[in-house]
């Protein structure tokens, strides 16, 4: 009966890693819309709006599982046009992508489980953090003026 207890064992092991995945990917999606809001938030106070700097829009309630962050231009006595957006979705159980429009490159992220058996971002297969993530999808959008890192 040894080989069927290292079997059961090695069943729950993976079920295991599975759910750590799966309750990863639900807390970092989670994190990163706050994070996405608060970088939002602190743009619009230090860049409030003018003819030369876009107003930024943060939007999570009229598709929750599809946020999205954009920039609105207004010409004095015009309505808003919409310059750029970047919208979130979150693919269960471990992928979560930023998708642009005009033409920026998405940007996947996924969530597995890192060498110490804990819950990781990745980007392009490099670990990142949710602070890190959050600068790679809003710097395209917030940041366009400068040049990439």
């Amino acid at each position: 009966m040894e080989w069927f207890l290292r079997l059961a064992h090695e069943r729950a092991e993976a079920e295991r890693k599975k759910k750590a995945v799966i309750d990863g990917g639900e807390l970092f999606w989670t994190a990163l819309q706050g994070r996405v809001k608060e970088a939002q938030i602190a743009y619009h106070d230090l860049y409030p709006a003018t003819a030369a700097r876009p107003n930024t829009i943060y939007d999570d309630k009229s598709k929750p599982c599809e946020p999205f962050l954009k920039r609105e231009t207004q010409l004095a006595g015009t309505a808003a046009q919409e310059k750029d957006r970047v919208t979130l979705q979150y693919h269960p159980p471990a992928t979560i992508t930023a998708t642009y429009s005009p033409e920026v490159s998405t940007i996947v992220l996924t969530v597995s489980l890192g060498t110490a058996g804990d819950v990781v971002l990745q980007c392009g297969g490099k670990e990142v953090t949710v602070d890190g993530a959050c600068e790679l999808i809003l710097r395209p959008i917030l940041f366009d003026d400068l040049p990439n890192a």
